[in-house]
Order: C-alpha cells, then structure tokens, then sequence
C-alpha cells in the first residue's frame, strides 16, 4: 500500500549546479529525528518514505516524487499524511535553504 505525491516543478538542468529539487528530495525523504517519516512512523501510520524525481520533458518540466508507505491503519489516514507533508513544506518554504 503506497501513497503518493507528485509535482510538476520547472524544468530542472538550469540548476544543475545548486541542484534545489535534490536538495527538497533530501529534506522530504529524511527518516531522522523528528523529521516528518519519523513523526508519521511513529503515529503508525506509515511505515517508511521515499522522494525522488520522475520523468520530465527536456526544457519544459521536471516532476518530484513523495512516497508513502502505508501501515494497515495508514491507509485510513490518507488526510493527516497529507496535512502533515503539507506543513513540512509550508515549514521549509518559511525557513528556507541553509547553506
């Protein structure tokens, strides 16, 4: 059982240096203390996370992947995975990159 997000994000080889949709995939796909898989796993509702791009379009679109794998109960918490996912990136959005 498998949750999934994804985003439609500008077309990514410009920024090939600075590399920001690797470095949201890091942040979203964490597992350490008090990131959101950790939360999540422990609510159990989850019981792991991954992020990633997928396909793109060259010089039209790139696409960034969040993936949730659901515990028996998680499957009926669709809504909380998503408020939770959606006040972490509200979250780095506020606070923005750290160098």
């Amino acid at each position: 059982k498998k949750l999934t997000f994804s985003w439609v994000l500008p077309y990514q080889a410009p920024f090939w240096k600075s590399k920001p949709s690797s470095y949201a995939r890091h942040l979203l796909g964490h597992e350490g203390k008090g990131s959101l898989t950790a939360v999540l796993k422990q609510r159990g509702i989850i019981s792991g996370c991954s992020a990633g791009g997928g396909g793109w379009l060259e010089g039209a679109f790139s696409l960034l992947h969040v993936a949730f794998d659901l515990t028996d109960g998680g499957v009926h918490e669709v809504e909380e995975i998503g408020k939770h996912l959606f006040t972490y990136i509200g979250l780095l959005q506020k606070v923005g990159a750290k160098a």
